[in-house]
């Protein structure tokens, strides 16, 4: 929940390129506010291209480009 989001928030702020970015930038977009879900996940695949969370990032983008919910 916040907590955890809050966590996510602080860790990238501090260490933007550190050993757990890639987790802590997807636990962003998949907590965060719907509304900025394809922004997120298309900075995600930006900052980390060949990311652990790659194919959620896609499925979630193609899912929102086929105006699934």
């Amino acid at each position: 929940g916040g907590g955890q989001v809050a966590m996510w928030r602080e860790y990238l702020a501090v260490f933007p390129r550190g050993q757990f970015a890639d987790d802590a930038h997807a636990g962003l977009c998949a907590q965060g506010p719907a509304a900025a879900l394809d922004a997120c996940w298309r900075e995600y695949l930006e900052r980390h291209p060949r990311g652990a969370h790659r194919a959620q990032a896609e499925a979630a983008l193609a899912a929102a480009e086929a105006g699934d919910p």
